[in-house]
């Protein structure tokens, strides 16, 4: 068997294949998807930067290091009882978006250093079949773990905040530790069977968003947890200092429970659902032992007994010992969610209250409370309305449904009623007003002018809709003939008529086959279209959304935000300004005669674009998501690529501004064929990092390195000066620990990010040192002046003590002797 060989679209390595001090490139084909690595030892390190994943073994001196132009799946197979490294830092989208899959076939150490690490992923999965130890100083690990046999897993990290974004699923003991004072523990999924999970050490806060636990017991006596739903089985139980619960789920059989679920000083449950599978009349849940009497806000309840409601479920506080407990008491059918109105009594309908329309006013002796949905289905035809009221005390959702469209008046208050009419006409002496969470009308009448106020409204092929008042923060519409939506103020189609003014967020209109908007003027909300639309000339958006289906616009139009993800069709001269902006998603765009579109913003999102007789040509062109089939030429004033971006262009013109919004955790690349600077001005290079975890830095891991964000064949830009930027860490060009650096590797032209030769703790060395230098040299041409003027002095000195001694020498000894002659 060789070093390497190619099945498929997989490309495999062996390490056991390799020599010792062995460096091995490879650069993968867009064919492959998938790499294979098998046979990996012990001190492995697995390092992801930019486009590149080295594998490095120290024990062996082999180095393996591969480039990659596509999303891959990574599959190790690690050796038993090995230990390994794992860390990256400025990942691409294309390592972002692959998988690493390591298969663990026995006791497996990883080690992650606390390097820069991808963020909310979860794109590494650990499959393990031994005991799995992690230990990290990472604050976010993409990692899912599953653990097939039954082994432990301990995981232990020395920050202070630890997120695990992926999931765990195991029927081993879990354990989670650290040793830093106050740190904190976040877990996105966590699913334990038969098992316990400990927290300890300095673990005082942990998030869980969804935990599904059965016969185990989660342990963390001196820890607040706090999670979003907890899904139990019977045989659990729960200890913490604090214990907060978004949405508690039981699934109860009625089975020997004897001791309570969740044990801790402080908790709080918002609302909990009970899934009662046993059909007993009465039953006792041991929920909690807690101080908190006032524990629960809301309790819903859940059968599968058909035939059966609840009439208490109330929590039972024992101030003596301490815990909370439900008591659940239903009575059999007496009560029904199924109402049924009819003339004849019917065998269709066995689990169904059937009542006769002049027996109506005995309807609520029928009913109780109940969680589940409360349908009232209207059989045969009838020539008087039925009057339907107060029906918001026995449900949480209303479903009123008649056979041959029925009148009916509607009265009562339901502000926290969900209610869905179908094929029904609601006549005007019903409630002129109807306030509900969420409404449905569907193949419906309403008759008169009504008010409707909920967060969503949903109208399904219904005419005669005169709502001259509706509310909500998105209104979706789906209809088979045309829209006319007039002066920002009402739409009308057919015969019906509804106020849009206090519409907040969103129109969405799914067209039922095709047809025609015409007149649309609101610039206040966003409308998304769905379906085939021809829009006709002199409508006006702010912000125009086309989702999937056949869009087609006609002359005089004009739009400030586009944004398309579906086919947009005859493209008319002036649909954009100059301080227009343009999004696309996805699909084509196409014009039967080529149009030239000056406008203030353009972004491509995640699509390889189609575009025929239609240009572009925006002041700014902003790149983000993976389009790397971008094969258009853009000329443009700046362009800007963004992080989780990867895209290809052929030209790239008449540009002064390229901006890279980076982060160490990840960062963009754009490949361009040709690439030709504006004859008006300098290329500037803003790298601006935004990303508030960009802030801590570890040295080690950062030296001989270069990350590609742009490259292309022709590169005709003659100088670059690159400023890099940040609006939260206090670093500027002169004091970035990055820097920028124009390289040619192969036939391309680069621009890379690099170290700065000179770090800013560096740089404060040097000026340390000059301070130091400029003090020691101060004091040494003070010392020479000294010794100078001093032996200057003593040189004089000397010269006049010769000086008397040779005019003493020259005079008589008399008048030496005698001194001078008096007078």
């Amino acid at each position: 068997m060789t070093n390497e060989e190619t099945v498929q679209n997989t490309y495999s390595v062996d390490f056991d294949n390799f020599s010792d001090e062995t460096i091995h490139f490879v650069e993968l084909t867009q064919a492959i998807d998938t790499f294979k690595v098998d046979n990996i030892v012990n001190d492995t390190v697995i390092r992801l930067e930019g486009q590149n994943i080295r594998i490095i073994s120290r024990s062996r001196s082999i180095s393996i290091n591969i480039h990659i132009i596509r999303n891959i799946t990574f599959k190790f197979q690690l050796k038993p009882s090995i230990q390994i490294e794992f860390l990256g830092r400025f990942i691409s989208t294309l390592l972002l978006n692959s998988m690493f899959l390591f298969k663990c076939e026995g006791d497996t150490i990883f080690n992650i250093p606390a390097t820069p690490w991808m963020n909310s992923t979860s794109n590494i999965v650990i499959d393990s079949y031994g005991f799995l130890t992690i230990n990290t100083n990472c604050s976010n690990l993409p990692i899912s773990i599953y653990q097939m046999l039954d082994n432990e897993i301990n995981i232990y990290f020395n920050g202070r905040t630890l997120n695990i974004n992926g999931e765990i699923d195991t029927r081993t003991a879990v354990t989670f530790n650290s040793q830093f004072p106050d740190s904190k523990l976040y877990i996105n999924f966590l699913m334990i069977f038969e098992s316990d999970v400990m927290i300890g050490g300095n673990v005082h806060n942990s998030f869980i968003d969804s935990y599904k636990t059965s016969a185990n017991c989660v342990n963390a006596p001196l820890c607040s947890l706090k999670v979003n739903k907890f899904y139990i089985e019977e045989h659990t139980q729960m200890i913490a200092y604090e214990i907060n619960i978004n949405k508690l789920t039981i699934d109860w059989y009625s089975t020997n429970q004897t001791k309570q679920f969740l044990v801790s000083e402080n908790l709080h449950i918002d609302s909990i659902i009970i899934q009662d599978n046993s059909n007993q009349l009465s039953s006792f849940i041991p929920l909690a032992k807690t101080k908190n009497k006032d524990l629960i806000s809301e309790t819903y309840i859940h059968t599968s007994t058909k035939g059966f409601n609840f009439i208490s479920n109330q929590p039972i506080y024992q101030q003596s010992n301490e815990t909370v407990g439900l008591i659940l008491e239903r009575q059999s059918s007496l009560f029904y969610i199924t109402i049924v109105i009819t003339e004849a009594n019917s065998t269709l309908y066995p689990l169904a209250f059937q009542i006769k329309l002049k027996e109506l006013h005995k309807i609520h002796d029928a009913l109780s409370f109940s969680y589940e949905p409360l349908t009232i289905e209207i059989k045969g035809k009838y020539t008087e309305p039925i009057v339907l009221e107060n029906l918001s005390s026995y449900c949480v959702e209303l479903r009123i449904i008649s056979s041959s469209k029925s009148d009916v008046i509607f009265l009562g208050e339901y502000p926290k009623t969900n209610i869905l009419f179908t094929n029904v006409n609601l006549l005007s002496n019903s409630n002129k007003f109807i306030n509900s969470p969420e409404i449905a009308i569907v193949n419906s009448k309403l008759v008169g002018n009504f008010s409707i106020q909920g967060k969503f409204v949903f109208i399904h092929n219904s005419s005669e809709l005169n709502l001259y008042d509706i509310t909500a923060n998105e209104l979706s519409i789906n209809y088979k003939s045309n829209y006319t939506i007039i002066a920002k103020s009402y739409i009308e189609y057919r015969d019906s008529y509804i106020n849009i003014t206090k519409i907040n967020d969103v129109i969405k209109m799914k067209r039922i086959g095709e047809g025609i908007l015409t007149q649309i003027d609101i610039p206040h909300v966003d409308i998304v279209l769905n379906g085939i639309n021809h829009i006709k000339e002199f409508s006006k958006f702010d912000n125009l959304h086309l989702s999937d289906g056949i869009t087609s616009l006609s002359p005089n139009i004009s739009v400030n935000s586009f944004h398309s993800s579906g086919r947009v069709t005859i493209f008319p001269d002036y649909t954009f300004n100059e301080d227009s902006s343009v999004s696309i998603y996805s699909g084509i765009i196409e014009s039967s005669v080529p149009k030239t579109f000056k406008i203030k913003n353009l972004s491509v999102v995640n699509t390889d674009l189609s575009l025929t007789n239609v240009t572009f040509v925006p002041e700014n062109f902003v790149i983000s998501g993976s389009s790397d089939n971008y094969e258009h030429n853009i000329s443009c004033r700046s362009i800007v690529i963004n992080q989780d971006s990867h895209a290809s262009l052929n030209s790239l013109n008449d540009f002064c501004d390229i901006i890279f919004n980076y982060s160490i955790y990840q960062t963009g690349y754009l490949f361009v064929h040709n690439i030709t600077q504006s004859s008006e001005c300098n290329v500037t290079a803003h790298f601006i990092n935004n990303d508030i975890r960009d802030q801590v830095f570890y040295n080690d891991v950062w030296d001989n390195f270069s990350i590609d964000v742009l490259c292309s064949d022709i590169f005709n830009v003659h100088y670059i000066d690159a400023i890099f930027s940040s609006f939260h860490w206090n670093f500027n060009s002169s004091t970035s620990y990055f820097d920028m650096s124009i390289q040619n590797k192969s036939s391309q032209t680069c621009i890379s990010i690099v170290r700065r030769t000179d770090t800013p703790e560096n740089s404060d060395k040097h000026v340390s040192n000059n301070i130091i230098k400029i003090i020691i040299i101060a004091v040494c041409i003070s010392i020479g002046l000294a010794v100078i003027t001093t032996v200057t002095i003593i040189i004089v000195l000397r010269h006049r003590k010769l000086h008397d001694i040779e005019r003493f020498m020259s005079e008589t000894p008399t008048s030496t002797l005698l001194g001078k002659p008096k007078f």
